[in-house]
């Protein structure tokens, strides 16, 4: 059998401006492009058309310019990609940085670029994109991207796409044949989730490979793309981590670059009135300060409250023998952390005005102040990575908008003293969510996965009581259902607090969480913390069977795995560190439940859009996914169509796990929709209100 033939394709963009979002029928502004310079590459990689194209002494391609060559050497290129099995894709800019040995997430993909074809004879060349170019290299993508049986790799792909997706205006999540795409990022990345690749060598090694090139050289390290990707996919089959790779990882792929090219709508007036406030009231918070100590002294430094809190104040003295303050973990001093400002609050007014100060600081330096410093043209995008957290979830960045966020913090006397005296009395609700709008003619619609963490647990652990409640059709509240079941009363019976104590029982099984957190919380000694656990555990056995169970399973192969077959290494499982191991069985029992959810929560992504995207009369776009919850935004005419088709396709639990596994548990979603993010109602009593 003749050896595989590759094409490695270099695709390098000129800064456009984004202005197209899929679904809702907005055209996209023209594209300026000026005429195209030479691309400063190499003097050994730059060649004329004239020349025969060459691979060099050390055996790297030489680069010729596309569009310089004539008419039938062109369709003779296309040709021979149309026969191709492989195909190799990257960015790279003009400083020479690529998307294959660059993993920074601040450079600009689209800035300063062009496209690169490297054909399987090394055949290497650049095609401009210029006005007069774009449609050409549409045109030479498509083709690409049509060939059925042609394998596409791309190191780092959602950066890829979402640079394409922006420069030619493209609708990525129908361009890309998922079934074809290849990216050793991720494949190296679910082989070792708790090593986010940031180097091509670094992939090499997770492949058990050997780079002898130039990781600097982005050709380099191109044509040793194929061999790479052919080690991982062995690798992820032996691992059984090929379904998960294949069905979920990859194929959101160009959901996230259409995700990351959407933006949020903003009232800035909303910010910047938030920030007046905030600023007004933490001024006036400096100044208790100060009087409550007698001086002045700079409020966010460590070491200046050090020495008032415990030299000078003596704080720390006036504590109960049982209460003790805890240490900085490098120079071990007295910590000023908020742990130790809350054993100190009833003690001295400071301890009190430090947390609050704290707490409004930290609202207005990220969800206010960093919102409005990433806003462009009132309208906020974020970026999505896929491979940053070890349990498979989705985090944002630039700014990250899954922290924002969903209560209220309410600021009372934050107006500035008059003259005449102190100001009159003033209140502020705090919505950090509420600047977040939608577009004229559309409404935000979230879809909310009811207590998946829980129902994961209930599926894994196999408990029949908690099942039985799941599948209860008059289960209104699973955690009121579950104190009932714990108390033996009635459903009705059940307090407020009660039901509290419950639900941070479970997660604190759920998570290993310790009897001292757990005391914490419920105002209780440590002892009585321990003694509620026990009786929670003795009442349904079968969870604290799943713990164990988890645990015994790392001890034996070093790994847990989700519903899906994502699996995570725990190397301290069986330390002789108490504190060590403790912490891996802790982060065992957490992934399996953790990751689950996140495979679910990927798949319903997956499906929702799928499902959609077959009728195109719908206007919509997916904008966040906030781990157990996702957000649209809809046109208002079509909310109760488009809700009714997400419902019925992640409620069906086949659907979404059915590849993988099937699950015990039904998985319900509440929905609610509303023109701010931060007043959201449920969509059921809106339609209720309308008739």
């Amino acid at each position: 059998m003749n050896p595989l033939q590759t094409q490695s394709v270099l695709l390098m963009f000129r800064n456009v401006p984004l202005t197209h979002w899929k679904g809702c029928r907005v055209p996209p502004q023209n594209v300026r492009l000026t005429k195209t310079e030479p691309f400063p590459y190499p003097k050994k990689m730059k060649t004329t058309a004239a020349e025969t194209t060459k691979e060099t002494a050390s055996g790297i391609p030489n680069v010729v310019d596309f569009f310089s060559l004539a008419s039938e050497k062109k369709k003779a290129i296309i040709a021979e990609i149309n026969l191709t099995q492989q195909i190799a894709l990257t960015v790279v800019v003009s400083n020479g940085k690529s998307l294959i040995n660059h993993f920074d997430a601040g450079i600009d993909w689209t800035r300063d670029a062009c496209v690169i074809l490297l054909t399987a004879e090394s055949n290497c060349y650049q095609l401009h994109i210029s006005l007069g170019t774009i449609e050409h290299v549409k045109e030479i993508l498509f083709e690409m991207f049509s060939i059925g049986e042609c394998e596409i790799v791309i190191p780092n792909s959602k950066e890829f796409f979402s640079s394409l997706y922006k420069v030619l205006h493209l609708d990525i999540s129908s361009l890309v044949s998922c079934d074809n795409l290849e990216d050793p990022v991720l494949a190296s990345w679910l082989l070792n989730p708790d090593k986010q690749p940031t180097s091509f060598s670094m992939m090499c090694q997770t492949a058990h490979l050997k780079f002898m090139g130039v990781e600097n050289d982005w050709l380099s390290c191109l044509c040793f793309t194929k061999k790479l990707m052919c080690s991982l996919k062995k690798r992820l089959e032996g691992d059984n981590l090929l379904r998960l790779y294949k069905n979920i990882e990859i194929k959101l792929v160009p959901l996230l670059a259409s995700m990351e090219n959407q933006s949020l709508r903003v009232k800035t007036e909303v910010f910047r009135k938030f920030a007046d406030v905030l600023k007004n009231k933490l001024h006036k918070l400096e100044e208790s300060a100060y009087k409550e100590v007698g001086h002045k002294f700079i409020i966010n430094s460590h070491p200046q409250l050090r020495q008032i809190l415990y030299e000078e104040l003596k704080l720390d003295e006036k504590l109960p023998p049982t209460a003790k303050i805890g240490k900085t973990s490098v120079s071990h001093q007295k910590s000023t952390c908020e742990s130790s400002l809350l054993l100190l609050s009833g003690l001295h007014p400071l301890p009190s005005i430090l947390l609050e100060y704290r707490t409004l600081q930290k609202l207005k330096s990220t969800y206010i102040d960093g919102m409005l410093s990433c806003m462009t043209n009132n309208s906020i995008s974020t970026h999505w990575d896929q491979t940053s957290a070890a349990t498979g979830r989705l985090t944002s960045y630039q700014p990250n908008i899954q922290n924002v966020p969903k209560t209220a913090v309410v600021v009372e006397d934050y107006l500035p003293n008059t003259i005449l005296g102190s100001a009159p009395k003033s209140c502020a609700e705090i919505y950090a969510r509420e600047p977040f709008i939608s577009h004229d003619g559309f409404v935000f619609l979230a879809a909310d996965f009811q207590q998946i963490e829980l129902r994961i647990l209930a599926h894994l652990s196999d408990d029949k009581a908690l099942l039985s409640m799941f599948w209860n059709p008059d289960s209104v509240d699973v955690f009121s259902l579950l104190t009932a079941e714990w108390k033996n009363t009635e459903v009705d019976k059940v307090s407020i607090d009660e039901r509290e104590t419950t639900k941070r029982i479970v997660y604190s099984v759920m998570y290993g969480v310790g009897k001292d957190k757990l005391a914490d919380y419920l105002k209780v000694k440590p002892d009585i913390a321990k003694e509620i656990m026990k009786d929670f555990l003795v009442r349904f056995p079968a969870i604290d069977f799943f713990t164990k169970k988890c645990c015994s399973y790392a001890k034996e192969y070093g790994y847990t795995e989700t519903i899906c077959g994502r699996r995570r290494y725990f190397p301290y499982i069986n330390s002789h560190s108490p504190a060590l191991r403790a912490q891996a069985q802790r982060q065992a029992v957490n992934f399996c439940v953790q990751g689950s959810a996140a495979d679910i929560c990927k798949s319903a992504m997956l499906e929702v859009e799928s499902r959609l995207r077959k009728n195109s009369d719908l206007n919509y776009r997916l904008l966040l996914q906030i781990h157990d919850e996702l957000l649209w935004e809809v046109a208002e005419d079509q909310l109760l169509m488009v809700k009714e088709m997400i419902e019925n396709v992640i409620e069906d639990a086949k659907t979404l796990c059915g590849k993988f596994c099937s699950l015990q548990v039904p998985l319900t979603v509440s929905f609610s929709q509303g023109k701010s993010w931060a007043h959201l109602r449920p969509v059921n009593s809106i339609l209720s209100n309308e008739i």
